[in-house]
């Protein structure tokens, strides 16, 4: 009887235990916290300008980011990493401002989104002998309307559009012009927005932002597994990613190790294990 309650009494200390961690990693990161993750502070990160919208190639060998003090007018930039540090911040002076964009796996193409007022088009540039060329209205071509990309391979992407107040979708390349799917529920809503989609890899959960007007449960990030394959994925019902103030732009590390984000006015890079899920390669 006596071996029973001492096994009785573990098994609930345990489990208090696995209670209290999950617990700490649900906590929201402090203001302190994250200020100790910002990315390369005085490069990327700075005083002068609120940066967004990150994104890298496959080898994480050049970042992509926009910044300005103008939502509708954003700088963008590139860098390029030097014994594993990104250095030289070069704006990409060819694209003028945009409003977000992302950069594909190869690092030879540029999707963005221009806005003016309420109207947003989507445009696609090369780069060429070095050089970014004038971007290709695609807006014009197909009239698709999209932004906040995921380059998931040079074909397929994830990305935001405007229907249903904002909902995810999935994209592809069909000679050159995009073609878009609307994801189903539970991850898009009636109400709500979705937006800033990260797919990781071989699909095996997504990440993504929804604002709700009025509902903070319903504001920030949140993940979803995929219950399926990669490819044919189904997407489970979102859970609330608790550690992360609202923001957007998430994005994982090729070695699993690593999320950013940005709040809106900074950039952060923190241990992907601080999210409280299981890091998956």
């Amino acid at each position: 009887m006596k071996i029973y309650s001492l096994y009785f009494s573990l098994l609930l200390l345990l489990i208090s235990s696995c209670r209290t961690a999950a617990d700490q990693l649900a906590t929201p990161l402090s203001p302190a916290q994250l200020a100790a993750y910002k990315l390369q502070p005085g490069l990327i990160t700075t005083l002068e300008l609120e940066e967004n919208c990150l994104s890298f190639t496959q080898d994480e060998s050049v970042v992509f980011w926009t910044a300005g003090n103008d939502w509708e007018k954003q700088l963008p930039f590139l860098a390029k990493k030097v014994n594993g540090r990104f250095t030289q911040a070069q704006r990409i002076v060819e694209l003028d401002t945009i409003y977000n964009g992302a950069i594909s796996p190869s690092g030879q193409r540029i999707l963005y989104t221009v806005r003016q007022g309420d109207e947003t088009s989507t445009w696609l540039s090369q780069r060429k002998e070095g050089q970014w060329l004038p971007g290709i209205n695609l807006t014009e071509q197909s009239g698709i309307k999209a932004g906040y990309f995921q380059w998931y391979t040079e074909k397929e992407l994830y990305l935001y559009t405007p229907e249903n107040e904002g909902d995810l979708a999935r994209g592809r390349f069909v000679d050159e012009q995009l073609e878009i799917q609307l994801l189903p529920a539970p991850i898009n809503t009636t109400k709500g927005t979705e937006f800033s989609p990260f797919v990781g890899p071989k699909k095996q959960f997504l990440i993504f932002t929804r604002y709700l007007e009025g509902d903070l449960s319903q504001q920030g990030f949140f993940y979803s597994h995929n219950r399926g394959s990669e490819s044919e994925p189904t997407w489970g019902p979102p859970q609330k990613i608790k550690a992360l103030p609202y923001g957007w732009g998430a994005y994982q590390s090729r070695d699993g190790r690593t999320f950013y984000f940005t709040d809106g006015l900074d950039l952060f890079a923190i241990p992907f294990s601080s999210l409280g899920m299981k890091r998956t390669r």
